[in-house]
């Protein structure tokens, strides 16, 4: 079936040459191919898109016996990989250029970060036809630019290309993708399930002119995926780390712990008195889980960083660690736990709690990426998760740490759903504590939790068929450090 197109152009006036304002839309066009377009030299922005359909949510097991509201229904993101139509949309446009003897842009991640985040605002908002522009590009994209230009789409199936085939068949936006002097690019893209009358599939483009591109740029996406940067460019610590050659993490149960200074470091199991450095330039990581995500018998390095990225570092079984593979975007605000959720999957997958308090299943289906995400709870706010086999028998449960202090379980039934029954209080006092299930801290085949209190000290609490264990009290001083989550 044939996508129905709407367009819409806006444009802006330069402010300032240090630090321009951006532009605000100005003008949006009904469902239909028709478009005009004015710009200036320095700042444009288009839009186009297409007829919305719905879409399906997942499950809902509300958790029982909860002091806590049921939240108001908020976005409709669906946070599966977008890596495909972020790749199909960047190599799709620099084919059009070629097309017409145009030298490519290149990716830049800063301005990707800009385009993401718009891309989510319009997946949440689904505003496309009065506000379909960001009004801030010009202030939140790296400083330097002689001028730049957005363009948006909205379809109603997942096609990279597809948004690309629409801004070609558009005159003002084939305008603005046909402009020579335009040295880099960013892209975002958002999906949704589609309900309360949102389109599929958001896409945010912005293209700008540098004398000199900022640092790091990316002249593939297969480049960028990696972590090599164009010559003569170095990539700055903040975007990902960088693991030392030497290191590994060769137990699963080992404590794994950012610093104050970014540096990631190995504290190894049981005993934490050989810490070993693995790795530098983590501080702007929100999370880290050790976990095997792609089962191969060595252990690996999921983070969520706090601009919403979420990447994989496979390790290496003769040491260190491989270039990071991004798996996702637009994580801000999500709860991340690790387990092996559905005993019929292989692989670990992400459990999540997003903003609103949906609980997720993020399926892992071949150790690399996502299929599509499944909703197996409501009324999760602010608790805290983990994924831990509480029981022992095979099974993956999750515990949650209310506002007032309960530890309370919630049974899971092996596919990917929560028992039904009353949640079992397992504990009380448990307010500021954080929480992880972990394995083989006391040797292959042993189970336990990982706590660390509010005055910054870290217990292990053994798991055996009797029952969990009285706490052993295994370090202190951990307040500062970000550790490690197991999945």
């Amino acid at each position: 079936m044939g996508a129905v197109c709407a367009l819409a152009v806006a444009a802006a006036a330069v402010v300032g040459p240090a630090l321009p304002a951006g532009a605000a839309d100005r003008s949006t066009g009904p469902a239909s191919a028709q478009a005009t377009a004015t710009a200036t030299k320095a700042e444009s922005e288009t839009t186009a898109g297409n007829a919305a359909t719905g879409g399906v949510d997942g499950p809902t097991n509300q958790p029982l016996k909860r002091s806590l509201a049921k939240p108001a229904a908020t976005g409709t993101i669906v946070k599966d990989s977008n890596l495909t139509q972020v790749a199909d949309i960047f190599n799709g446009i620099n084919t059009f250029r070629a097309s017409k003897k145009l030298p490519p842009v290149k990716l830049t991640p800063a301005i990707s970060a800009v385009s993401q985040k718009w891309s989510d605002t319009l997946a949440t908002t689904g505003d496309v036809y009065t506000s379909p522009h960001n009004p801030n590009v010009g202030r939140q994209i790296p400083a330097g630019w002689t001028g730049w230009s957005e363009i948006v789409a909205w379809r109603s199936d997942r096609s990279g290309q597809g948004m690309v085939d629409l801004w070609i068949g558009s005159p003002p936006h084939n305008k603005i993708m046909s402009d020579p002097t335009f040295t880099t690019i960013g892209i975002g893209v958002t999906f949704t399930d589609g309900t309360a009358g949102r389109f599929a599939t958001y896409a945010v483009v912005n293209l700008a002119t540098y004398k000199s591109n900022p640092s790091p740029t990316y002249s593939s996406i297969a480049n960028w995926r990696a972590g090599i940067p164009d010559k003569g460019e170095v990539a700055p610590p903040s975007p990902g780390p960088t693991p030392q050659s030497t290191a590994s993490i060769p137990n699963a149960g080992d404590v794994v712990a950012i610093d104050g200074g970014g540096l990631l470091w190995n504290y190894g199991s049981p005993s934490l008195s050989n810490r070993r450095q693995i790795g530098n330039g983590w501080g702007a990581a929100q999370k880290i889980t050790v976990v095997d995500w792609d089962q191969d018998g060595v252990q690996d390095i999921l983070v969520q960083w706090k601009d919403g990225r979420l990447a994989v570092y496979y390790g290496r079984a003769a040491g260190g660690f491989q270039a990071p593979v991004a798996i996702g975007v637009g994580w801000t605000g999500y709860e991340v736990t690790v387990g092996r959720w559905n005993n019929a999957n292989p692989f670990p997958s992400i459990v999540a709690r997003d903003p609103g308090g949906l609980l997720w299943h993020y399926p892992n289906v071949d150790g690399r990426g996502f299929g599509a995400r499944i909703q197996v709870g409501t009324g999760w706010n602010g608790l805290g998760i983990a994924q831990v086999d509480w029981d022992q028998n095979g099974t993956m449960d999750m515990i949650a740490i209310r506002g007032n202090g309960q530890l309370v379980l919630y049974r899971g039934n092996g596919a990917g759903y929560f028992v039904s029954e009353a949640r079992p209080v397992a504990g009380t006092g448990w307010t500021g504590y954080w929480v992880t299930g972990v394995n083989g801290f006391r040797g292959a085949g042993t189970q336990g939790l990982l706590a660390r209190d509010p005055d910054g000290l870290l217990y292990h609490y053994a798991m055996t068929s009797a029952g969990v264990q009285p706490a052993v009290q295994i370090g202190n001083g951990w307040g500062p450090y970000t550790i490690a989550s197991h999945g």
